[in-house]
């Protein structure tokens, strides 16, 4: 094809699961797709093409500086802080995003979370599935406690897109809103704009949609010191081990097994928040039988779970493991965010993600529950 370019996708597993196909790009020039790209080898695989899709692998100065054919960047995602933006305008390299592609499915996510956490779907789902309902005396069965989202108090941190969204439903669902920005928004006259102090003291609950800047990461600071239910600690790392490395403590500062290696972003932020909940809240109900059998692990299990932030299958290993360590001492769960450990990917093989390694000896690759883990652990 005359003045075709090469085209390289460096993560195309990520939009085309096998379910679409790259085959309109081809219209445009030689394209290469790559399932998934380990951050050292991603200037290898961009080569001399001229034109670079990604959606986490991440375009940095050294990347660019290696790759001097490069002239344009399409990040497959609404955050383009995998690129280095300010080295690509010094290189007049094109970059462009995908601003607003995910905006309805983000807050409808927001409120299955919330909904889940008022109503425990999950926990009476689980109870009537082993029998409980059935072995009641009574036909009302409230072994959870309830919540009705009406007249409740929802904070947002962040009103672009998706936190609009979030507004609108949580209207709809007749809950007062409360946001903080910098600057409020005219033709809103439902919510109410209010300093991050208010919002932290009224709200019943409180969802944040905003990126991880210097600026957020202070604001995250401030937000935990307006609660005594919430501290944060930034530690300086002690190695290329525990880079980027957030650990969830109990009430008492003492470490409870449950680390992520990586800023847990993408699919992984819900493993946060619940990884938070199992460690200082009441938990996520497993059921008697199953709690049982957390508990009578006596064997120490050391997990390591490799993940790729955008992978939709890793978020249930996660919580899964993350779920049992919370509930015993005898098992730690260490997530990683493998773009940034190309060494565990070389030394496990790892090929796909999910991939569940257990005293650095036994390796398992896919999705797991509850249940699941158990078996294995126990077996």
């Amino acid at each position: 094809m005359e003045n075709s370019k090469k085209i390289v996708v460096l993560d195309g597993y990520t939009l085309c699961a096998g379910e679409l196909n790259f085959d309109a790009l081809r219209a445009f020039g030689d394209v290469t797709v790559y399932d998934r790209a380990a951050q050292a080898d991603v200037a290898r695989l961009i080569g001399d093409a001229q034109i670079v899709l990604t959606n986490k692998a991440q375009i940095t100065a050294d990347v660019m500086a290696a790759c001097p054919q490069m002239e344009y960047v399409g990040v497959t995602a609404t955050g383009y802080n995998v690129v280095d933006v300010a080295e690509a305008k010094r290189r007049g390299i094109v970059v462009t995003n995908a601003p607003a592609y995910s905006t309805q499915a983000v807050a409808q996510h927001t409120f299955a979370l919330l909904l889940e956490s008022l109503n425990r779907v999950g926990a009476y789902s689980g109870q009537v599935r082993g029998g409980a309902w059935q072995a009641s005396a009574d036909f009302c069965f409230f072994s959870e406690p309830m919540e009705e989202i009406a007249g409740k108090t929802i904070g947002l941190i962040g009103f672009g897109h998706i936190g609009q969204s979030v507004a609108k439903i949580a209207l709809a669902f007749g809950m007062n809103v409360l946001v903080c920005v910098p600057h409020p928004k005219a033709g809103w006259d439902d919510v109410r704009f209010v300093t991050l102090d208010e919002l932290m003291k009224e709200s019943d609950v409180v969802s944040l949609h905003c990126p991880l800047t210097e600026e957020n990461r202070r604001m995250v600071t401030e937000l935990a010191s307006l609660s005594d239910k919430v501290e944060a600690e930034f530690v300086p790392s002690a190695g290329e081990e525990d880079k980027h490395t957030i650990s969830i403590c109990d009430a008492g500062g003492n470490e409870k097994g449950l680390r992520f290696h990586g800023v847990p972003g993408g699919h992984e932020f819900n493993s946060f928040i619940l990884a938070m909940y199992n460690a200082a809240g009441p938990g996520q109900d497993v059921g008697e039988a199953l709690q049982k059998r957390i508990e009578s692990i006596s064997k120490p299990l050391h997990v390591k779970i490799a993940v790729s932030l955008s992978c939709t299958m890793c978020p249930d290993l996660v919580a899964a493991a993350q779920r049992i360590a919370a509930d015993n001492e005898n098992v730690t769960a260490d997530v990683y965010d493998l773009q940034y450990y190309p060494d565990l990917k070389e030394k496990y093989n790892i090929m796909s993600v999910p991939c569940l390694i257990i005293n650095d000896d036994e390796v398992h690759f896919g999705k797991k529950s509850v249940s699941d883990l158990l078996d294995i652990f126990q077996a």
